[in-house]
């Protein structure tokens, strides 16, 4: 076995994720270096800043006049899960992802994994800081369902089998990247 394989399929050489779709999109992402569709990635890139500190001046309490800046706002910043770095080749696959910018080490997409249901809030609070970074940053997030992009691309061998090696319904749809590697020029 492969030194790649092997670390996909260890879960000990990895860092902690916050949630299944990000352990999922991290195995697709290490399956994706390891075939060359990606040049590399990073999990939980750098923050951007969407507003800054804010405060406010007023008058200190002393019998002396003077003028102290107070805290009112802490800063609001905004991490992706992923930021991903794409082969010209990539392109190829139909994955669905928008807007690629361009960095220091090529064409990148900046991913926020999702799972299928979020309570009300967390669904509006993503969807304001995608608004706000594209408007202030010019950077689009794109929203990664791992089993709809698994279906637009393939499944990662440690998301599509269970612990006991048996095939999960959730991605019952999905190729394995060997069933992508028939049709790849």
């Amino acid at each position: 076995m492969s030194d790649t394989l092997s670390r996909i399929k260890s879960l000990d050489a990895r860092p902690d994720v916050a949630s299944d779709e990000e352990r999922f999109f991290l195995a697709w992402c290490e399956e994706a270096v390891a075939d060359g569709w990606l040049s590399g990635f990073l999990y939980q890139p750098p923050s951007h800043v969407l507003s800054k500190k804010a405060t406010f001046e007023c008058r200190a309490k002393t019998k002396k006049f003077k003028m102290v800046e107070r805290h009112l706002m802490h800063p609001h910043r905004y991490q992706a899960d992923f930021l991903i770095f794409v082969d010209p080749y990539f392109d190829d696959l139909d994955h669905g992802l928008r807007i690629p910018r361009l960095t220091d080490n090529g064409v990148a997409y900046e991913i926020d994994t999702k799972g299928d249901w979020m309570n009300r809030g967390s669904k509006q609070e993503f969807s304001m800081n995608q608004k706000w970074l594209y408007q202030r940053h010019g950077i689009y997030v794109n929203k990664v369902v791992p089993h709809k992009f698994f279906e637009r691309t393939w499944a990662p061998r440690e998301a599509m089998f269970g612990k006991r090696g048996k095939q999960r319904k959730k991605f019952s749809k999905c190729r394995l990247l060997e069933e992508v590697q028939v049709g790849r020029k």
